[in-house]
């Protein structure tokens, strides 16, 4: 529980860029990023409900890197398939 709201308080002090605007702007304020921690994931109206248990951790790790500024982790290894 105690890590579902220091994650939830930390969501609610970023702010991203959209592309093409300038201006920054909150997460929408319901987090789908939090459903890795709750049975029932909330998304925004319209989006695709992710109820993959890896997938959705894979999504909270990244979110957390790109915070820090470091590149998305990416277990395609795209490069090793290329000629």
């Amino acid at each position: 529980m105690l890590d579902l709201v220091i994650l939830m308080e930390l969501f609610t002090r970023v702010q991203i860029k959209a592309p093409g605007k300038d201006e920054y702007e909150n997460f929408y304020p319901i987090m789908s990023v939090i459903s890795f921690l709750l049975k029932a994931p909330q998304v925004k109206p319209g989006t695709t409900v992710v109820n993959a248990l890896n997938q959705q951790r894979s999504c909270l790790e990244n979110v957390l890197r790109a915070c820090n500024g470091l590149q998305p982790i990416n277990h395609m290894r795209l490069h090793d398939k290329l000629n």
